[in-house]
């Protein structure tokens, strides 16, 4: 898994407000391989964090390939809070 782009902008947010140049997005590219069952594939997953008083933090699967539904978007989160928890030691 690595992130493919990231990009990121500040400006002051209103109450009640969402502002999209706040948001930080980041694109990963899951690959999957698995040589008896003859599988290679890979999911795109958009990562899209939200800083302020309250921060919000998104996953969604942009392409699943061969991964079924939302599973691309759980294991990229559960890799990405291994690595923050890794970072930190």
């Amino acid at each position: 898994m690595k992130p493919e782009k990231t990009e990121s902008g500040e400006q002051p947010q209103r109450a009640g407000q969402k502002d999209d140049k706040e948001t930080e997005v980041t694109i990963y590219r899951l690959s999957v391989k698995n040589q008896k069952k003859h599988l290679d594939t890979c999911a795109l997953v958009e990562q899209k964090r939200h800083p302020g008083l309250i921060r919000e933090e998104s996953f969604t699967v942009k392409d699943s390939g061969l991964i079924a539904v939302d599973h691309a978007a759980i294991i990229v989160q559960a890799l990405t809070i291994l690595q923050s928890r890794c970072d930190l030691q």
